[in-house]
């Protein structure tokens, strides 16, 4: 139950990140303004249409919708933004894509450990059902978290993003798997309390496969054994007496996820293909071939399962 309604969005840990000094941004940038889609939507709009897109992709800030974090207390504001906007869509004959959380973590989660909280499943149930109770009748897609591996990964391994976490043993296994117990919850919270009344669809955007679909479509469920058994290898080799992988040990938490912590832990080479286009990136190459292997190894894996291509490029 929503007891309080406010007019006002509060910091997220990108927010404060950004305003930085030194700022950590190139050039002192900060997304305060940025494309400033919340006073241009109906521009964005007649733009999709005049593109002749089909679908829109946006994704809800959780500090504008819930200003303390939690779901006693809704902005009135963002409620109004977010149903203008997807309104917008439907009547210029766009279907809304809308994202749960695309890393903008309530600055006050944070403060209460964030990702590596397991309390956070709780949290981010709480607040999917506040977002599906006012826009679930109208829009049919979702998505829960946006590259789960950037959140665990570049912001708690390398601490190089908001909350700048350097601790690559344990920080980032951590976060996988609260993150993967957070969408297995907001999963659970759309298809036991929505799902009959309004039919949609819901996922988890992951760009790097193994370790966030395993457990999610694989009949075994939890961390790949092979993976189990190389962390265990590398933990014992480093001096620890147990692995460093956590256990998925309660009922229901068999939704985790592969892919370990970086690439030297998943014995893996990363090299460009030879016959690759560079891109304007260095970390990425124009390869055609790649996102075919992919498809196949995905269906070969798991089966025919539906599988959207959120981002690709």
């Amino acid at each position: 139950m929503i007891s309080r309604r406010t007019s006002r969005k509060t910091a997220s840990i990108w927010d404060n990140f950004v305003h930085k000094i030194p700022s950590p941004i190139a050039e002192n940038a900060t997304g305060d303004v940025a494309a400033d889609s919340y006073h241009l939507w109906k521009e964005d709009v007649r733009i999709a249409s005049e593109l002749g897109l089909n679908f829109y992709r946006f994704s809800i800030s959780w500090p504008r919708l819930l200003p303390n974090g939690f779901s006693n207390e809704i902005n009135e504001a963002g409620v109004e933004y977010y149903n203008n906007l997807i309104n917008g869509l439907l009547e210029a004959g766009i279907e809304p894509v809308v994202t749960l959380y695309h890393w903008d973590l309530p600055t006050i989660l944070q403060e209460l450990g964030g990702w590596a909280n397991p309390l956070i499943a709780d949290w981010f149930a709480d607040y999917s059902r506040v977002v599906f109770s006012l826009f679930a009748d109208r829009v049919k897609t979702w998505i829960t978290i946006n590259e789960p591996i950037v959140i665990c990964e570049v912001t708690y391994g390398l601490g190089v993003a908001p909350p700048s976490v350097v601790e690559d043993k344990f920080s980032p296994y951590i976060c996988n798997k609260n993150v993967l117990l957070a969408h297995a919850k907001a999963y659970r919270v759309y298809d036991r309390e929505f799902r009959r009344l309004y039919g949609g669809r819901l996922s988890i955007s992951n760009h790097i496969a193994g370790r966030y679909a395993h457990a999610i479509f694989s009949r075994q469920g939890g961390w790949p054994p092979e993976i189990e058994q190389l962390l265990l290898e590398i933990s014992i080799r480093e001096g620890y007496r147990y692995s460093r992988l956590p256990r998925y040990a309660q009922p229901g938490e068999d939704i985790g996820p592969w892919f370990t912590n970086g690439y030297k832990d998943a014995n893996a080479v990363l090299e460009i293909p030879s016959d690759a286009v560079l891109s304007a990136s260095s970390a990425l190459a124009i390869y055609p071939k790649g996102i075919r292997s992919l498809l196949c190894w995905i269906q070969k894996s798991y089966g025919n399962v539906p599988i959207w291509i959120t981002e690709n490029g």
